[in-house]
């Protein structure tokens, strides 16, 4: 955790805040450095992922951010997804 404050600083802030958007009839929950979640009606349907690692982009007002071992699909592989941040007036999920 350390060496990422260290690579980008301006994302200890961060750091235990939540975003959760509706997106269709689902919610997404988006904790930094935490984890990802998937939400119905209020209730928890699937972790998406634990934080595995972060990438910075081209420019220093984008990273991504990478989870990784989130519950297994129906009879399929864990889930995983990578959440890119850029610099905005509003945290959402888009």
């Amino acid at each position: 955790e350390k060496q990422t404050y260290a690579r980008a600083p301006a994302l200890r802030s961060l750091k235990g805040k939540c975003v959760r958007q509706a997106i269709g009839q689902y919610q997404f929950e988006h904790c930094p450095f935490d984890g990802v979640s998937q939400y119905e009606h209020g209730r928890l349907i699937a972790a998406l992922g634990k934080f595995e690692s972060f990438a910075a982009g081209e420019n220093s007002s984008e990273f991504t951010l990478h989870y990784t071992n989130g519950q297994t699909c129906w009879k399929g592989p864990r889930r995983s997804v990578s959440v890119t941040l850029t610099c905005g007036a509003n945290a959402k999920i888009i």
